[in-house]
């Protein structure tokens, strides 16, 4: 939670009409679909005026039904200037946009791990358009977290360095990455659709993970593991989402190497070959690690991270701590 009284900008530049085709649907934005709304937004932005007074937006806020105040700057050092920032806020705001407009150059969100589809909206060409808004300091994730609790295809919590947490599990409401885009609250019932499903998921996998199967390490359960060599020998197994397709990783482990790798993945959209495949589950297992360069395309990206994420938690689990 943010405390109360903070500023909040949001920026965009002359290619902000561009930009609003990718936007979802969800709370309070403009609906893309109605015609009368996207024309009224258009000729509103044509008419805007420089300045610290700003100029009204209808279709921006509230389903369409409340304007907006919008204010216009030729640069960003006025923009800066009319939303307020002085001295370091005005370097940090400037810089801000400027290590955004970097990482959409590199087409990797380093900093909160945006889809890479959405990193080519670079703030540079003027008009620059700024709204603001200030933190009322109330729990606004409260009821459901979108990217808080992280989980991984088995629905257990991730830490910091995105391994499982023995034994935690968050589903429904509790669990991130509920949204791909934002939060879709037009989607009548999803927060009971997400607690049964993932519920009852995490409940099969919880009790094959208790039965010594999916995700767990040989026979008998985690707590009787021993070895002599490097590894707990054993079949790790599990799927990720992509968020393309689900990717299935089946390992083996002897207590001194990875003996074999076997990757399968479906979905509609999955770009994953059989060639591809079989050529990741090899160089694992020549190379013993997760770090393998198989990336060829934007989409394959998500899958061949999926393969990665997935490698690197079983070698974590196999690994006596």
């Amino acid at each position: 939670m943010m405390p109360a009284g903070l500023k909040m900008v949001a920026v965009t530049d002359a290619n902000w009409d561009e930009y609003c085709e990718y936007q979802g649907y969800g709370h309070e934005v403009m609906d893309r679909s109605n015609d009368y709304m996207i024309e009224k937004v258009r000729k509103d932005m044509a008419n805007y005026v420089t300045g610290p007074d700003g100029f009204s937006v209808q279709a921006f806020a509230r389903y369409g039904n409340d304007p907006s105040t919008v204010y216009a700057a030729e640069t960003l050092e006025e923009l800066a200037d009319i939303m307020g920032y002085e001295g370091a806020a005005k370097e940090g705001f400037l810089a801000e946009i400027k290590h955004w407009n970097e990482m959409c150059g590199a087409g990797y969100d380093s900093d909160w791990g945006a889809d890479a589809s959405m990193m080519h909206f670079k703030i540079e060409k003027a008009p620059f358009f700024g709204a603001s808004a200030v933190t009322g300091g109330n729990p606004s994730g409260g009821l459901c977290q979108h990217a808080a609790v992280c989980t991984d295809g088995e629905y257990r919590v991730l830490d910091a360095a995105k391994a499982p947490i023995p034994g935690l599990y968050a589903v429904g409401n509790c669990c991130g990455q509920r949204y791909g885009i934002q939060y879709h609250t037009p989607t009548a019932g999803n927060s009971c659709g997400t607690a049964f499903t993932t519920g009852y998921l995490a409940a099969e996998y919880l009790k094959a993970d208790l039965e010594g199967g999916s995700g767990s390490a040989g026979e008998g359960g985690q707590d009787e593991r021993t070895t002599n060599g490097i590894y707990y020998a054993g079949t790790y197994k599990s799927s990720q989402n992509s968020g393309y397709s689900t990717v299935n990783v089946e390992m083996i482990f002897s207590e001194d190497a990875i003996t074999d790798c076997k990757i399968t993945s479906s979905g509609n959209e999955d770009l994953m070959s059989e060639e591809l495949r079989s050529s990741m589950a090899a160089a694992i297992v020549e190379g013993q690690s997760a770090d393998v360069d198989a990336v060829t395309s934007r989409t394959l990206a998500f899958s061949v991270k999926a393969v990665q994420d997935a490698v690197a938690d079983y070698i974590a689990q196999a690994t006596p701590q």
